[in-house]
């Protein structure tokens, strides 16, 4: 009766390599084993199989794990969404914006669960527009170079949407959703905007 293939431990080395490389060495090991019964030629295959896609899976999660931690805190979005009415010279809009997931936000979503906040905001610097809010907020400052739809917290008590980039130490209080720059810029137009901030959003 021959002797069924030992299953070694995996080869040294990480993610994407060291699973390949692994593959290699389990199917080098059983193809250079010699032949045995067909019944614990399978169990050895299934439990080499079994190995794999245990690696597989370990993989994976890392590599999401650490995709995630590449993320701050000021970055990542929650699931609390927000309603921004626009009036400016181009009209009456409605935009929707998610929160950032930081300490900023959570206040900022509770103040405006006990009621809608009505803010006229002014243009500056030809990237943004700012007003002044009715209290002020924790700030989790950090440097940041703002994008199209940005929305910040300056000071602990101005809220600004960027319509284009600037680079300061702000916190990121959320995320205008589905608008380009170019349809942003047009809703804000050139003058003064009056912006009413309520709970809800589309989903």
């Amino acid at each position: 009766m021959g002797v069924p293939p030992q299953v070694s431990s995996p080869p040294a080395g990480s993610g994407f390599a060291g699973f390949r490389a692994f593959a290699l060495h389990c199917f080098a090991t059983a193809n250079a084993a010699p032949t045995i019964p067909n019944a614990r030629q399978e169990k050895t295959m299934k439990k080499l199989i079994s190995i794999i896609l245990a690696f597989i899976l370990f993989a994976a999660t890392a590599c999401a794990a650490g995709n995630n931690a590449k993320l701050s805190e000021s970055e990542r979005l929650s699931e609390m969404k927000i309603k921004i009415e626009i009036t400016s010279d181009s009209g009456n809009h409605t935009l929707s914006a998610r929160l950032a997931d930081n300490s900023s936000a959570r206040a900022f979503y509770e103040l405006l669960q006990k009621g809608s906040i009505t803010i006229s905001m002014h243009d500056y610097g030809s990237f943004e527009k700012v007003g002044s809010l009715p209290t002020s907020l924790p700030r989790n400052d950090t440097q940041i170079t703002t994008e199209s739809g940005d929305i910040i917290l300056y000071q602990g008590n101005q809220i600004t949407i960027y319509y284009d980039t600037n680079s300061w130490s702000f916190t990121r209080l959320g995320k205008v959703d589905r608008v380009t720059q170019t349809e942003l810029k047009k809703i804000l137009g050139k003058g003064d905007v009056k912006a009413v901030f309520e709970t809800g959003g589309t989903k």
